[in-house]
């Protein structure tokens, strides 16, 4: 089997914790949160173009006491941190010079800021000799779901899905970038807070980009 150039990797719930529950406590109902999450996926498509305008457009989603203020610090709050071992597993390999580095995130420049301002180190990962490799939603309007990041991974970096692998949390992402001409083995899905799911990563990677001997 021949070894694969490019990892490419999801973000949220991935590399970096996302904690909902913040979110939800600013909520009418919890119930609410799957209409409001469905409002919030076209502002990481790039069709609300700011965060205040996204508020505006979800507020009916909100206690009436709740203030644009407390909807960017629950937005905040939700990233509670690094997932220490599944970013030193790809650490490791990045340090090895065996594999580049991309991310392909359902995201927005908010989202993205805040991970740059609290989690640089992040940053160092998908950053290849001073060029920093993102295919985010939230830029090219369009989510994993519809194939376009693998397409734009590909025509961006050179990401091709014969030399590629692919991280994600979510099945149907998985299944998209299979659909786009990922092999099923290339393809991984991180269970974060599984310590098992990490030791097959270890493995899945090892396999992919083999140490030196």
């Amino acid at each position: 089997m021949k070894n694969k150039e490019f990892l490419c990797s999801d973000l949220g719930n991935v590399i970096v914790k996302f904690d909902s529950s913040h979110l939800k406590r600013i909520l009418k109902r919890k119930s609410d949160f799957d209409g409001f999450l469905k409002d919030y996926l076209d502002f990481d498509k790039g069709k609300t173009e700011y965060l205040l305008n996204l508020f505006r457009d979800t507020r009916k989603y909100f206690r009436k006491d709740v203030v644009f203020t407390d909807f960017v610090l629950a937005f905040k709050n939700c990233l509670v941190g690094i997932n220490e071992r599944v970013f030193n597993i790809l650490l490791r390999i990045k340090e090895s010079g065996h594999a580049k580095f991309i991310c392909i995130t359902d995201n927005n420049e908010f989202c993205i800021a805040l991970t740059a301002l609290y989690y640089p180190e992040v940053f160092h990962l998908f950053n290849e000799n001073g060029v920093d490799r993102w295919i985010v939603s939230n830029e090219i309007k369009s989510l994993k779901i519809s194939t376009m990041p693998f397409v734009m991974a590909a025509s961006r970096y050179g990401a091709s899905p014969d030399k590629s692998v692919f991280l994600d949390d979510r099945q149907e992402n998985l299944n998209s970038a299979i659909k786009h001409g990922y092999s099923q083995d290339s393809c991984f899905l991180i269970e974060a807070e599984n310590k098992k799911n990490q030791v097959k990563l270890e493995h899945f990677l090892d396999k992919h980009f083999p140490p030196t001997a």
